[in-house]
């Protein structure tokens, strides 16, 4: 005996089969579920136009109700803390860093678009337009000098330096600091930096995976090829000092660039990319409930498209028992459309893909 929902609202009108799938927002399309609170997944109830690509043979004739979703990008506002050694050691250092953050690091950021604020923390480091000009708007300085800080750490971290910059944070944002140093003396354990950092951020600050700061770092590190290429975050530790605040870059998804590098744009422009905050599509679906129309949940066809992929048919098993490596969905006990694990892992991975779920009606 088939499984059916009833689905209110309007009548459907007439499909037909082999239509190509449908990739982009419907207008009027709207939201259905949601991964995260900050993003969304766009989705619609359209008629019709199933894909016939890979085209299951239980599925006999088009669907009559078509369910997108799609995975969405937004933008976030940025607090970009900068902290530079105002140490000796590292006068020729400052002679590199500080017109490369006063002049191209905010046309980067301005030119992508992104809602940014820059807190310095150094007393020497010359500031110039245009980031001068946005002073206490997009651009807030500290008043003391920081020199050494065990590279970096203990200034962004630290009880008596914290306080420095929190005023300026915005709860909202998501957080980027950036150290400049040539770690004369080395910074302490990533593990102990995050602990003061929870206990004296006054809840500015997440961690695990939700953690919403990043760590970058421009140091006394060799450079690569192209020598103004950063160190990924998945790159093993580079040569030279600043090796427990490389650990800290690589364990939060930082970049690492040696102070030397012809020019930062890579890097400005790889903390701009940290605006964009992708949603990922659920691994369950509630069927479309507003459409006047019995489905057949026994019978319902899903198509994955991944961004900058072809698209795929997973076929409907019975239950999680059913699931193998090849995945596939199945139809829970509250009539929930349920991924396979390993199907789950593939769609909810992918920032930019789209499902579509075709149902079948039940005649009469």
């Amino acid at each position: 005996m088939s499984l059916c929902v009833c689905v209110m609202g309007a009548a459907i009108v007439g499909c037909s089969e082999g239509a190509a799938p449908n990739n982009t927002p419907d207008s009027g399309r709207r939201d259905v579920a949601s991964a995260d609170s900050d993003t969304g997944v766009s989705g619609g109830v359209t008629d019709g136009g199933a894909d016939s690509s890979a085209v299951d043979s239980s599925f006999d004739g088009g669907g009559c109700v078509d369910l997108d979703l799609m995975a969405t990008s937004v933008r976030r506002p940025l607090d970009i803390i900068v902290w530079v050694d105002d140490g000796g050691s590292f006068a020729a250092g400052r002679t590199r860093t500080g017109p490369a953050l006063s002049q191209m690091f905010p046309t980067v950021l301005r030119d992508a678009g992104v809602d940014y604020r820059i807190i310095l923390m150094s007393r020497t480091t010359p500031v110039t337009a245009p980031l001068l000009m946005d002073e206490g708007t997009r651009f807030f300085r500290t008043s003391r000098g920081y020199s050494a800080g065990a590279g970096g750490f203990v200034f962004f971290s630290d009880a008596m330096y914290i306080r420095d910059y929190l005023p300026w944070l915005r709860r909202e944002s998501f957080k980027v600091f950036l150290s400049n140093t040539d770690c004369e003396n080395q910074a302490g354990a990533f593990e102990a930096f995050e602990t003061a950092l929870m206990a004296n951020g006054m809840g500015n600050f997440t961690v695990g995976d939700a953690r919403n700061y990043v760590y970058n770092m421009i140091g006394a590190l060799p450079l690569r090829m192209p020598t103004d290429e950063p160190y990924r975050p998945m790159d093993p530790a580079a040569g030279g000092s600043c090796r427990n605040t490389q650990i800290g870059a690589q364990r939060t998804g930082g970049m690492r660039l040696g102070y030397m590098a012809p020019n930062y744009i890579k890097l400005f422009q790889a903390i701009a990319d940290l605006s964009i905050s992708r949603s990922r599509l659920p691994c369950s679906f509630d069927p479309p409930t507003d459409r006047g129309m019995m489905i057949d949940l026994a019978r319902v066809r899903f198509v994955f498209t991944p961004g900058g992929g072809a698209a795929r048919t997973y076929r409907q098993v019975t239950d999680m028992g059913a699931c193998g490596a090849d995945g596939g969905f199945y139809v829970d006990a509250s009539n929930k459309i349920v991924l396979c694990p390993s199907t789950c892992t593939t769609v909810s991975g992918d920032a930019m893909g789209a499902v579509r779920f075709s149902f079948q009606c039940v005649p009469g």
